[in-house]
């Protein structure tokens, strides 16, 4: 058996030359196209800490935060424990008196746990509604409150299509 230099045998059908371009050009583009998501990404979470991202599913991304929720979207009763408490610990916390009226949208990230970023309405005492935004660490062994705030997007719009509706 005769074997030429570029590792066709003598008398069978030659490679396409272009074989292995086609290959590694797919990677390129693949990579780039990654690159460009993560870029709008890396945007998306330095502008709004998390609340408001798309996700892009690049699996080996240890703490991704992926959507959870949609916009319009129903919760799961999980994720209304998670929103239970985070309203329970600011009212405990600020001495307030909201009461949730609908989750919006929520976020997530593995990490040792799971970091829940939900945007939510709520009222206080007086029925003024505002849009708010919490960050609940949920570990093993326990459950933190890391942020409540006003949001600072309107309520419902969102860069990302993750949210869903309550009580």
């Amino acid at each position: 058996m005769l074997i030429h230099h570029d590792h066709s045998v003598a008398g069978s059908r030659r490679a396409n030359p272009n074989e292995n371009n086609v290959d590694e050009d797919y990677e390129l583009l693949r990579e780039k196209i990654n690159d460009e998501k993560y870029a709008i990404y890396s945007q998306q979470l330095n502008a709004s800490q998390g609340f408001d991202v798309d996700t892009i599913s690049i699996s080996d991304m240890t703490g991704e935060i992926f959507q959870l929720m949609r916009v319009g979207g129903e919760p799961d009763h999980e994720l209304k424990n998670i929103v239970d408490f985070a309203i329970e610990q600011q009212n405990k916390n600020e001495g307030s008196h909201l009461q949730l009226v609908k989750i919006i949208k929520a976020n997530c990230a593995c990490v040792a746990g799971e970091m829940y970023y939900v945007t939510l309405d709520a009222k206080d005492g007086e029925d003024n509604i505002d849009t708010y935004e919490a960050q609940v660490y949920d570990g093993i062994q326990e459950r933190d409150l890391m942020l409540f705030r006003q949001s600072k997007t309107p309520s419902g719009s969102s860069s990302s299509s993750s949210s869903s509706s309550s009580d």
